[in-house]
């Protein structure tokens, strides 16, 4: 399923974001996958979207952690689910950040198990 609908038409009710950055369609095998999204320009706030874009029948998803950084000091976003999708079923997540620091780089981590699926992430925000 392609990403008809992107984070970045959700901004006009919340504010301009001034920073996007992508990663579509990023195969996610079985175990641990890291997905690296560097946005258009270092940001302090915005909102990270997190979701299947295929999943095999038995797939389990289940999004385990999302760091950033400004190159100098790393934090910890978001910790990660309790648990993992049902087989079969993708998984759809927005997940807010705000910091004093200029992030320039978010690695988000998906855990698949039993059958291979794609993952679509997308940064957006502002400094």
């Amino acid at each position: 399923m392609a990403l008809t609908k992107s984070i970045k038409k959700w901004f006009p009710g919340i504010g301009h974001a001034t920073s996007y950055g992508s990663a579509l369609g990023v195969a996610a095998n079985v175990g641990n996958t890291t997905v690296t999204v560097t946005p258009s320009q270092p940001c302090a706030n915005g909102y990270i979207r997190v979701r299947n874009s295929t999943v095999g029948a038995a797939a389990t998803t289940e999004l385990t952690s999302i760091t950033a950084t400004d190159g100098v000091t790393t934090y910890q976003i978001y910790g990660g689910d309790s648990a993992a999708s049902t087989a079969g079923q993708g998984i759809e997540r927005m997940i807010p950040f705000f910091t004093n620091l200029a992030l320039s780089s978010f690695s988000v981590v998906v855990a698949v198990a039993t059958a291979n699926c794609t993952v679509d992430v997308e940064v957006a925000g502002n400094y």
